[in-house]
């Protein structure tokens, strides 16, 4: 019997230690402002799935090999990569609080979209012009702010106005055709904060738009080929 629990004993202790990685070779060479928020074993046998910040590395388990780049099952054309990276978008999205978005609902809602915009973006322009139409075909906008100039270009400033306006829907609007709104000047970080989360988690243009399921779609979309599309993933 003392033979058996010590065989069951050793098989479990080679067990744990299978599902575990050298993390510490990573860690030294991250540079500052990147965490490691979760590792686990990957599809593939003896590669970890590691989430530094909002992305996806793989590492060997003696924490001394990584790759950087996607995994695809042949079979089932599955992206392993995009598909964990995905579930890290919809996890930060829903973090937000629906007062730091800028909302067009639709009356009667089907869908709900996330769109990363900027008002000296001319395409961002464009879809803007048809919120009406979005919101007529069940589709609701919500609005995140992504400034391409960066932090501390006068675009940030001026959509961080926006986000305080107390018409916020009204100032956006304006915005986008170069009308004057109520200037309100705050000292609120959301539009700093949306940039650089948006930069996180892989978007670098604008308009770019999230689906509910984390999925990402750079760049513009008129209404009837958005809601085809959310149709398709219904």
């Amino acid at each position: 019997m003392k033979k058996i629990i010590a065989i069951v004993l050793f098989i479990f202790s080679v067990s744990a230690m299978a599902d575990q990685v050298n993390l510490d070779y990573l860690k030294a060479n991250l540079n500052n402002n990147a965490e490691i928020k979760a590792s686990k074993p990957s599809v593939i046998p003896g590669l970890y799935e590691v989430q530094i910040n909002n992305d996806i590395v793989y590492l060997s388990a003696d924490g001394k090999k990584v790759i950087h780049g996607d995994i695809y099952d042949l079979s089932s054309k599955n992206n392993y990569t995009q598909m964990a990276k995905n579930h890290l978008r919809q996890a930060a999205l829903a973090a937000i609080q629906d007062k730091d978005k800028i909302i067009y609902k639709a009356k009667d809602e089907k869908y709900k979209v996330t769109v990363f915009t900027d008002i000296s973006c001319p395409y961002c322009t464009k879809l803007h012009k048809q919120i009406a139409a979005f919101n007529d075909a069940g589709i609701t906008i919500e609005y995140l702010a992504f400034p391409r100039a960066g932090i501390g270009s006068d675009t940030l400033k001026t959509m961080q106005n926006i986000w305080c306006a107390d018409n916020k829907t009204e100032a956006l609007t304006k915005a986008k055709i170069n009308q004057q709104f109520p200037d309100k000047v705050c000292q609120g970080k959301q539009v700093t904060q949306q940039f650089l989360l948006g930069r996180d988690i892989g978007v670098n243009a604008t308009p770019t738009i999230i689906f509910s399921d984390g999925d990402i779609q750079p760049g513009y979309l008129n209404p009837s080929d958005l809601l085809n599309i959310l149709q398709q993933r219904s």
